[in-house]
This record gives C-alpha cells, structure tokens and sequence, in this order.
C-alpha cells in the first residue's frame, strides 16, 4: 500500500510517533464505536462475485466496508474485466 502503514491498517488503535517526535494514539472512530465493519477494500468482480484485501475479512457485504472497487480499478487490472477474445476467421 503506497503511502499507508500496513500495520496501522491491522491494529487501528495503536500508539505511532508523528513526523515530529511526538505520539499519537490513533484509533479507528467506527471501533471505538464497536459497529460491525472491516477495514479492508472490497473488490468487486464483473460476475458480482466479491474479495476483501483483509486475509481476516469475514463478511464481504458492502455495508461493512468504507471503501469499494470494480476490479477494473485495481492496479494491474483484473482478468475478468477484460473482454473475451473472438475466435480468428480466416478468408477463405
């Protein structure tokens, strides 16, 4: 993940030190508040199917995610975003 901390991602309220010596206690306000919800990116295929970029995720209903993608959106793109290939006709 560019620019985030993976570890931040996976314990929301733990304590980091700023760019400025100092530290902070950064907490997740949707924990704090103990409300159902992941803190990974739902990624949605073309066929509806779907996949969280948390390995822990349980529920991959949208409502328990902040941030949801067409696959088509991911970095390298998807193979099922791309469009089947024709068959080659040759002339005859």
């Amino acid at each position: 993940m560019r620019g985030m901390d993976r570890d931040l991602l996976r314990d929301p309220g733990r304590t980091v030190a700023s760019g400025n010596g100092r530290h902070s206690n950064m907490a997740c306000s949707t924990c704090t508040t103990g409300l159902n919800h992941c803190h990974g990116t739902l990624i949605v295929h073309g066929d509806g199917l779907a996949e969280c970029t948390d390995g822990q995720c349980a529920d991959l209903d949208r409502a328990r995610h902040a941030l949801t993608i067409g696959c088509d959106e991911v970095a390298g793109g998807c193979g099922c975003a791309e469009p089947a290939a024709s068959p080659l006709r040759h002339a005859s």
